[in-house]
């Protein structure tokens, strides 16, 4: 995939605005559909390249960061495009996804949030138990991620 290059280390599949948590860098107009927020750059592309096929969404339908701190800034600049917001539970130096979640939530209730993670702490897991046994628009998959039901459950609540 041409379009896919890495910049100090991210990856970046949107040709909106590309963000990371060292800064921000202004493109074209594009609105992302779907935010996704993994420190791992390799788990970004996994996710990117499987939803791309199985969603049939473009490069300009993602927006994809390593952190909270960018994925707040792209959530704040897209909000009212995005569809839905993929996120993991840990990403060292960069803030967690419980955050992130609650980030979105306060501020745009019905947006379907997932959070993955490959391992928790009991205290991540207690919080997360309680997110999911209350809010019917999230869901949790652990790494490795098996792309199809991912896939389903977004497209089920776009």
């Amino acid at each position: 995939m041409n379009s896919i290059h890495l910049e100090g280390g991210l990856d970046h599949f949107t040709p909106a605005d590309e963000l990371s948590d060292s800064g921000l860098r202004r493109a074209s107009p594009p609105k992302p559909r779907l935010l996704l927020a993994d420190d791992d750059a390799l788990v970004r592309k996994a996710v990117f390249r499987s939803l791309s096929r199985l969603l049939n969404l473009t490069e300009p339908d993602f927006a994809s960061v390593d952190g909270f701190e960018s994925a707040c800034r792209v959530f704040d600049l897209h909000a009212d495009h995005l569809q839905a917001v993929v996120t993991d539970m840990n990403m060292p130096n960069h803030g967690d996804g419980l955050r992130l979640y609650r980030y979105v939530r306060a501020a745009k209730l019905l947006l379907p949030v997932v959070i993955l993670s490959g391992g928790m702490r009991v205290e991540e897991e207690r919080a997360l138990d309680g997110i999911l046994a209350s809010d019917p628009r999230s869901l949790f998959f652990p790494k490795p991620v098996s792309a199809q039901p991912l896939a389903d459950w977004i497209q089920s609540h776009w």
